[in-house]
């Protein structure tokens, strides 16, 4: 079973390479958490999503902040 906490790799996966995403999670309330992921190759193209709990082992996905401008080439 996977957990927010172990999908959220920030030094070193036991290969000796340093991982290459970097994530944050804070909870904005009790049932509401937002995480964030950094690639370390391009630290200006963050992305975030927030999860509320439905239940008490369910989440849900309720906002998804993607680099749309920066994938596409538009951005910076």
């Amino acid at each position: 079973t996977l957990s927010l906490h172990d999908a959220l790799p920030i030094s070193n996966d036991g290969t000796g390479r340093p991982s290459l995403w970097q994530g944050h999670m804070a909870w904005l309330g009790p049932s509401h958490v937002r995480v964030t992921y950094e690639d370390q190759r391009h630290p200006d193209r963050p992305f975030g999503l927030e999860l509320q709990r439905q239940r008490l082992f369910s989440w849900q996905v309720t906002r998804l902040d993607l680099p749309l401008k920066e994938i596409a080439g538009l951005g910076p």
